[in-house]
């Protein structure tokens, strides 16, 4: 505040001739937490957007991605300024002028409940740097799965205030194993994006890992998530890669059920983890719905039990999904009822977003539907 006060009265007149040449300028303000999921979330909040009356975004954030920047700022053909260095005096320069002078509005996810239906258009660049990528790799586009792990490693250098309530979900790679078996013994390749699986988030098969051709907000890692046939997410947020190209979403592990109705993406398929009391009452929808409490902190704190999914349900969670995305996909009367059944009850609870269960899962486990 000492060098951005002096800073804004340096700029205030600027700003009035501004106005008085033009009009009010206009400032969208994102407020992201420092991470990746809330960047993604209100910008395709913003895509569905009339941006025409605003003359920047200010991103309230050190982490910049620098692709997705650049796509968003070619849809929305508005500058997109990050919290970085001297950029973030002038964004607090620019916010401390009159109400007069600069108009800002600021958006949290809170707020932001709904999400472009539109996909964001490839650039030719970015296509041409996708295929020479997948040929280096061994893989060719829409016959490859993009997925991403939950990983504490994260969590402790990049948000170690959450590190704690985080760590129940964090994946065991040895349960992914025979899903990507399954994927590739059915012509479909796999790579990892996102964090890098290690400790007991490692995945033990040799695949392509971000970390060997590319790095996180690069060029590599957008090119490839664009052609993928689907993400595959162990419940972690980077399946926010896949939302603007539109690419179908395969939760497993799911351990977040309230989910705020809205911002849940299009063409997603999930495997949630169970839950039961310390006294082993297995807990249904009803029962997660009814808590207003999100489990899977419960479960960080002892309270509760979060039980995995088997590398079994995983596997037929991928079988359904590459029906659905190859357009083979049909159901039979038990999974209609179960479906029907399980929208009643998301409809008694309008505030949370309907899920789709995958519906090897729910003939596993009816009582989830009691």
């Amino acid at each position: 505040m000492l060098i951005s006060v002096p800073l804004a009265l340096l700029l205030l007149p600027f700003f009035l001739v501004y106005v008085a040449l033009k009009r009010q300028l206009s400032i969208t303000v994102l407020a992201t937490d420092n991470e990746f999921g809330p960047f993604m979330h209100l910008m395709e909040h913003l895509r569905g957007q009339d941006m025409s009356a605003s003359d920047c975004v200010f991103v309230l954030s050190s982490k910049r991605h620098q692709t997705f920047t650049e796509l968003y700022r070619r849809e929305l053909a508005t500058p997109i300024l990050w919290g970085q260095g001297c950029v973030r005096l002038l964004q607090q320069a620019m916010l401390l002028q009159p109400s007069f002078l600069v108009k800002s509005r600021l958006l949290t996810p809170v707020i932001a409940n709904e999400m472009c239906s539109k996909n964001v258009e490839v650039p030719n660049e970015l296509l041409n740097e996708g295929e020479k990528l997948l040929k280096k790799i061994g893989l060719s586009r829409d016959r490859y799965v993009a997925m991403a792990v939950h990983t504490s490693s994260y969590d402790e250098t990049e948000n170690d205030r959450y590190a704690f309530q985080e760590r129940a979900r964090e994946t065991i790679g040895s349960e992914l194993a025979e899903g990507v078996d399954y994927l590739r013994s059915s012509g479909v390749g796999v790579v990892l994006l996102g964090s890098a699986d290690t400790g007991k988030s490692h995945i033990p098969r040799s695949i392509p890992r971000l970390h060997e051709f590319g790095k996180h907000g690069g060029v590599a890692e957008v090119a490839v998530v664009s052609g993928c046939k689907y993400f595959w997410t162990d419940d972690v947020g980077a399946w926010w890669l896949a939302v603007p190209f539109g690419k179908p979403i395969l939760f497993t592990n799911f351990s977040r059920i309230l989910i705020r109705n809205g911002i849940q993406p299009r063409g997603h398929l999930v495997v949630p983890a169970r839950y039961e009391s310390l006294h082993g009452k297995r807990l249904s929808f009803r029962d997660l719905l009814e808590s207003r409490s999100p489990t899977y902190k419960a479960a960080a704190r002892g309270k509760l039990v979060m039980i995995r999914n088997s590398s079994e349900e995983i596997v037929e969670a991928h079988r359904e999904m590459i029906a659905r995305v190859s357009g083979l996909w049909s159901e039979d009367d038990e999974a209609r009822e179960q479906r029907e059944q399980l929208e009643r009850i998301f409809g008694d609870f309008p505030e949370w977003h309907p899920l789709s269960v995958a519906s090897s899962f729910l003939k596993r486990y009816p009582y989830l539907l009691d």
